[in-house]
Parts: structure tokens; sequence; C-alpha cells
């Protein structure tokens, strides 16, 4: 059997424990206080991540389709200015060739012509003698 003071003693010793374990218990929720509070700021900053992230997806998808379309748009311009260069040279072709023909033309016109004159002078020339 334990005498008083060792009881005391004991009982002072158990109580110093149960506080001690009250401290321990009242830090650990504080600690769990501060775990979930980080906790929550880990995921909001996460999900700011996340949607940051999602509207770089959606960028980047807006930008190919511009990119896309443009490309489009290009292409069918390049070949409307094929068309119309195409066009231009067979104009051009064409017009060179009428021009050779009108100077043909023009070179028998002139040789009809002098030659007619010669003619005519040859004529005038024979009835005046």
């Amino acid at each position: 059997k334990q005498t008083p003071p060792q009881r005391r003693s004991q009982q002072a010793v158990q109580a110093k424990a149960h506080v001690g374990k009250q401290e321990e218990g009242q830090e650990a929720r504080r600690r769990a206080v501060v775990l979930e509070h980080e906790l929550h700021a880990l995921q909001d900053e996460l999900q700011r991540m996340r949607r940051a992230r999602e509207m770089e997806v959606a960028d980047r998808e807006d930008d190919h389709r511009m990119m896309s379309e443009t490309h489009a748009v290009l292409e069918r311009r390049l070949k409307r200015r094929d068309i119309a260069l195409k066009r231009a040279e067979e104009e051009e072709t064409r017009a060179k060739r009428q021009l050779v023909q009108v100077q043909a033309a023009l070179v028998m016109a002139s040789h009809q012509g002098f030659v007619a004159t010669e003619q005519l002078d040859q004529g005038v020339g024979m009835s005046a003698v």
C-alpha cells in the first residue's frame, strides 16, 4: 500500500500526464487546423492552375483554328491570283499575236501601197510619154 505522500506524488504525476496529454491534444488540433487551412489553400491554388491551363488549351485551340481558317483563306486567295495571272498571261499572248498580225498586215499594206504607187507612177509616166 502507498503512503499518502507517495499517493500524492503519483496523483501529481498522473495529473501532469493528463495535462500533458490535454496539451498534446490541443496542439494536435491546432496543427490539424493549420494543415487544413494549408490544404484548402493548396486546393484553391491547384484549381486556379487547372483553370489557367484550361484557358491556355482553349486559347491554343482558338489560335490553331484561326490559323487553319487563315491558311484556307490565303490558299483560296492564292488560287484566285493564280487564275488571274494565267488569264493575264493568256491575254498578253493573244495581244502579242494580234500585234504580230497587225504588223504583218501593215507591212503587207505598206508593200501593196508601195507597189500601187510604183504602178501608178509607171502608169502616169507612160501616159505622159
